[in-house]
């Protein structure tokens, strides 16, 4: 069980929450030079409830800000009415994010809550990449000031590796629902080869692995597909292969082709903006039978399903000469069903399956 909990520099250029949900309740404070805005709030840990959380994140907030001020880092945070304290705590990492090495500023603050608290496992400090827009969580340098560069999770009886730029979910004891619901959702053969779009840290992918003959995740993030690979490796699955690439690119389509069989079943996970047009043309090209769509924005969710359903450019004039919208390149999706999953209990934030089945296929 784990917590993975980020800061950020004022001058980071990240769009949306500081940690891992929002909060109206920030604090600016100075370490060095360094100016970093606070944030108390931040996700689930498995075995652990949301306040017994929250908790632990208040009090590492409380040391950063009494550090930042000159404080004695010594003063403990419960008595300053943090209302924390340590018992068979879960793992935590802290995430320190800045748009420069911070490496410098930091090493006082993480000497200060290494002595506070000995459930923090890893503490990062990760450098935004100020190439790449706004809004996007590109880093350009990942420094390990603390510990070991990753927490370690347990998700459908399988072990995870995550580090602090990887992508998983927050909701660790939900997540087994929703991947179980994955799972259900794929209907897989033992021949099957599955492709898996946005893999993370290859949770999905590892799911299915036993389920069918060849699994490809394909992940953007290099640090993503490296825990995916290692995590192959520690639960002894052969049959799963990790791929670096963008998907929001332009080229996305032939770097696939390039590197992936023909693909039976394609789960995509997309982050909130949902499917890159190339993707979408890949998707209906790559001739799987069945999609399974995981997305944690419902909107850009239905928006994408509408172009996969959509009867594909050329089909009427086939059938008006004699063929079948199957003699066209494209293929058209059907959509089965959805399937809502509410990973984030008393938000207004809820995560989606939908499976859609190709029209002509047996499924379908």
């Amino acid at each position: 069980m784990g917590i993975a909990t980020r800061w950020s520099s004022a001058s980071a250029r990240s769009g949306g929450s500081l940690l891992r949900h929002k909060s109206s309740k920030y604090r600016q404070v100075s370490l060095d030079g360094l100016v970093m805005s606070t944030n108390s709030c931040s996700g689930v840990a498995n075995g652990n409830t949301c306040n017994t959380k929250g908790a632990m994140a208040v009090a590492v907030r409380a040391v950063v800000i009494r550090t930042a001020a000159g404080a004695s880092a010594s003063t403990s945070s419960r008595s300053r009415g943090s209302g924390y304290a340590e018992s068979s705590p879960a793992e935590v990492m802290l995430n320190f994010v800045s748009a420069r090495d911070g490496r410098g500023e930091l090493a006082r603050l993480v000497q200060a809550i290494v002595q506070q608290f000995p459930s923090v496992v890893s503490i990062v400090n990760s450098v935004s990449d100020a190439s790449r827009p706004a809004g996007e969580r590109a880093v350009a340098a990942e420094h390990l000031l603390h510990g070991r560069p990753y927490l370690l999770e347990s998700v459908c009886g399988l072990d995870f590796e995550v580090s602090a730029n990887s992508f998983f979910q927050t909701n660790t004891r939900q997540a087994e629902l929703l991947y179980q619901l994955v799972a259900e959702a794929a209907e897989l053969q033992p021949s099957d080869v599955v492709l898996d779009l946005y893999c993370g840290t290859g949770t999905i992918a590892l799911s299915l692995a036993r389920r069918c003959r060849e699994v490809y995740g394909v992940e953007v993030v290099e640090t993503a597909v490296a825990d995916a690979k290692r995590n192959a490796a520690r639960n002894g699955i052969d049959n799963a292969r990790f791929l670096l690439g963008d998907l929001e690119q332009p080229g996305a389509a032939e770097l696939l082709w390039g590197q992936v069989p023909q693909p039976d079943v394609v789960v995509v996970d997309p982050a909130r903006p949902g499917l890159s047009p190339a993707v979408i043309a890949f998707l209906r090209q790559c001739g799987a039978r069945r999609l399974v769509y995981v997305s944690c924005n419902p909107a850009t969710q239905a928006r994408d399903v509408a172009l996969l359903c959509a009867q594909p450019a050329g089909a009427a004039e086939a059938v008006a000469g004699g063929g079948s919208a199957g003699d066209v390149a494209e293929a058209q999706y059907r959509l089965a069903w959805v399937q809502p999953c509410d990973m984030f209990p008393q938000t207004m934030h809820v995560e989606a399956v939908a499976v859609l089945d190709r029209v002509g296929s047996h499924l379908g």
